[in-house]
Formats: structure tokens, C-alpha cells, sequence
């Protein structure tokens, strides 16, 4: 409508001969060579986003490579402080009570790390003691 009027005069034109208008958005259908321009953006997008896609894979890996360490060291403060113990490794010593029957245990700083009972193997034998001047079968 109205194609002989340039295009500066075209909207007002238009404007003052309409029974209404309205402010919206609709669909337009696109010329094949606004059609080629968008296939060509849409065409550089995907390539600029496969660039990031990998730059971010690439940063993701060395955050993951900084992290995980941090989360290896928390894992184990957790568990640490929610059992109020920590792993290590050294040398114990243990040292049997045979009037206690219990097997103590120390670390290397001679710090008490714990006791338990002691196992029938390292219980000591009991001697029988015979009274002087008793011959065996003798009352």
C-alpha cells in the first residue's frame, strides 16, 4: 500500500488513513535474501559457539583440576572433625598387661592411641607352683 510514497512519508500516510492501529509484534515473511543474511549469522553463531563451548570445557577442567583437591582435603577435615580422629601413619608399639590382661598401645611420641583385651595367644601360661616337701600323691 501506498509504494509510490518513499518510505519516510509511508507511516504517516498510512497513519492518517486507517480506522485503527495498534502497536504489536507479528510474523513477516522474509526476502531470500534477508533469508540468506540470517543463515549466514545463524552459520557464524554456531561456530563461535563451539569455540566457547570448548574454551569453557578447557577453563571448566583446570577449575576441576583446583577444586578437587580442596574437596579432597574438606572430604577428610569432615570426617575428621565428625569423628574426632585422624588417619596416620607411623610406628606403634604395644605393650602387654598380663595382671590386667589388656594390650596397651603407643605411637611413636610414646602417646597412648589405645587398649583392648589381650587374645588367648598373647596370654602368658600360667605356672603351677608345687609346695616344697609334697611329693606328687602325697596328702
Amino acid at each position: 500500500m501506498f509504494a509510490d510514497v518513499p518510505p519516510e512519508k509511508r507511516q504517516q500516510l498510512l497513519a492518517d488513513n486507517c480506522d485503527d492501529h495498534e502497536k504489536t509484534s507479528y510474523l513477516k515473511d522474509l526476502t531470500d535474501e534477508e533469508l540468506d543474511i540470517k543463515r549466514e549469522t545463524l552459520t557464524a553463531n554456531c561456530i563461535k559457539v563451539f569455540h566457547l563451548e570448548e574454551e569453557l570445557k578447557t577453563i571448566k577442567d583446570d577449575f576441576k583440576k583446583r577444586i578437587n583437591p580442596l574437596r579432597e582435603q574438606t572430604r577428610e577435615l569432615c570426617e575428621q572433625v565428625e569423628t574426632r580422629k585422624e588417619q596416620v601413619n607411623g610406628i606403634l608399639f604395644h605393650f602387654a598387661d598380663h595382671e590386667a590382661s589388656i594390650m596397651n598401645t603407643y605411637d611413636e611420641n610414646g602417646e597412648f592411641v589405645s587398649s583392648r583385651r589381650l587374645k588367648p595367644e598373647e596370654k602368658q601360661a600360667r605356672l603351677f607352683v608345687a609346695h616344697p616337701g609334697k611329693a606328687a600323691g602325697d596328702e
